[in-house]
């Protein structure tokens, strides 16, 4: 499916900024974390990570009036912090009664839509590291199928708790603290878990809209069932979502899953050399991985901000730890800020349980 959708707004809370302004900044100067790095704002992370990344959205998108907005918010394991711990009396509840706490994936939806008084529907979609980009492809769907014509999109992760870092730790994807993480580099080790929360603002293009904010021209998402964690080796799913995507045009950047392990990283490169390869210009190549960390269910929209500030301001901000990088005559990874302008970008998200989304942005 093809139509434009334009992204009029965006809110980032990240690692390395409270604002998508700050975390921009930090990245265009090649900052990046060491270890892994919660960023809790208040007393429940998730929901005040959420609302911030959401208010920071929809004042950019000066959308006053929220009653016919819906809501998707994506999450890999919701607002876990928050009920860890289990409740005193035995057996699950939605509800504990005694300390009020809510339990449960759609509880951080629900508290925003009614926190913001958004008068549309809203869903929660849980696809592992994949939730971000399946939640803006869902978002893109409801506005062609007049489902609603606004979407708030909101993507969170707060869970950089011991349980789930000693679980990334088994299974062998996590870089050693001060190592760095190196996205497509013959030296990686893995990736920092982090948490953030992105948002953005969509809606149907309208007649003399400002030209500069892009929109989402192909969306294209899927399953791959080769393994529980791991992925077709050979890469098929995500060379056909690649296909679906790019359909032919010429890509500037592609914003990649890149979490700098062994094997995810050879398999994707191998994709996008295969896939994107003929161009005239050889694709830039950019993980945001390696400067803010992996914040699972909401690193596809953090990737998706970030790509909305480099169709606007022509800049892809510096890989700055990929030095020694796979090589590839069709793929640069730069490891400093690059000027370039971008009409096409693709922006790739892939999750456990076999999850993985491909969205072509366009502007221009």
């Amino acid at each position: 499916m093809s139509g434009r959708v334009r992204m009029v707004g965006c809110g980032l809370v990240s690692a390395l900024g409270d604002s998508l302004e700050s975390t921009w900044t930090a990245v265009i100067d090649g900052q990046c974390i060491w270890d892994h790095a919660p960023t809790v704002l208040g007393a429940r992370p998730l929901i005040d990570l959420a609302r911030r990344a959401a208010s920071e959205a929809l004042a950019q998108a000066q959308w006053c009036d929220l009653s016919d907005t819906a809501l998707v918010f994506a999450t890999s394991k919701g607002a876990i912090l928050d009920w860890i711990t289990p409740p005193p009396a035995a057996g699950y509840r939605t509800l504990d009664v005694e300390s009020g706490r809510e339990m449960g994936l759609a509880t951080t939806a629900a508290h925003l839509a009614a926190e913001l008084h958004l008068g549309g529907p809203y869903q929660t979609i849980s696809a592992a590291c994949a939730s971000g980009l399946h939640a803006l492809a869902l978002a893109y769907h409801w506005i062609h199928w007049k489902v609603a014509r606004r979407v708030l999109v909101v993507a969170g992760e707060a869970s950089v708790h011991p349980l789930f870092v000693g679980s990334f730790k088994r299974l062998g994807v996590l870089a050693a603290a001060g190592e760095g993480c190196r996205p497509f580099d013959h030296r990686r080790g893995g990736f920092y878990m982090s948490e953030a929360a992105a948002a953005i603002c969509l809606q149907a293009a309208q007649p003399g809209q400002d030209s500069n904010a892009p929109w989402i021209d192909r969306v294209a998402w899927g399953a791959d069932a080769t393994h529980l964690t791991g992925q077709d080796p050979r890469g098929r799913l995500l060379g056909y979502l690649l296909e679906q995507t790019a359909a032919g045009q010429p890509v500037q950047l592609v914003h990649a899953h890149g979490t700098g392990t062994i094997l995810n990283d050879a398999v994707e490169w191998e994709a996008l050399h295969k896939h994107l390869s003929g161009a005239a210009e050889p694709v830039q190549v950019y993980s945001h991985k390696a400067a803010l960390g992996h914040s699972q269910g909401a690193a596809g929209l953090v990737a998706a901000v970030l790509s909305m500030r480099m169709h606007q301001t022509g800049q892809v901000p510096p890989n700055p730890l990929s030095s020694q990088s796979l090589t590839s005559p069709a793929l640069i990874l730069s490891t400093a800020p690059v000027r370039r302008r971008i009409n096409n970008s693709l922006l790739i998200a892939a999750g456990f349980g076999g999850a993985a989304a491909v969205i072509c942005l366009k502007s221009g």
